[in-house]
């Protein structure tokens, strides 16, 4: 049973994973959505930390993404031509 749900926990982290850059909110959604339910599922210590730990990457990076995309707005409009109203 813990292999079973280590391998289904384990796959829709690395989908979220995928779309931590591409689409930082979903990926967010999705890491929160996989904590919500991997809680109170039998799996061993080394399981559950090693789904954290991709987890925990996908929130890393999907938070830079976002970051990064806010910044590149923020530059956009201050960039000579660009009316703030464009955006």
């Amino acid at each position: 049973m813990g292999d079973f749900n280590r391998q289904r926990f384990g796959s829709e982290a690395l989908e979220a994973s995928g779309n931590a850059r591409t689409d930082p909110e979903l990926a967010q959604e999705q890491v929160r959505s996989t904590q919500r339910r991997v809680r109170g599922i039998i799996m061993s210590k080394e399981q559950f930390e090693g789904i954290r730990r991709i987890l925990d990457g996908v929130r890393s990076r999907a938070t830079d993404a976002a970051k990064g995309r806010h910044e590149s707005k923020g530059a956009a409009l201050d960039s000579p031509g660009v009316a703030k109203g464009d955006f």
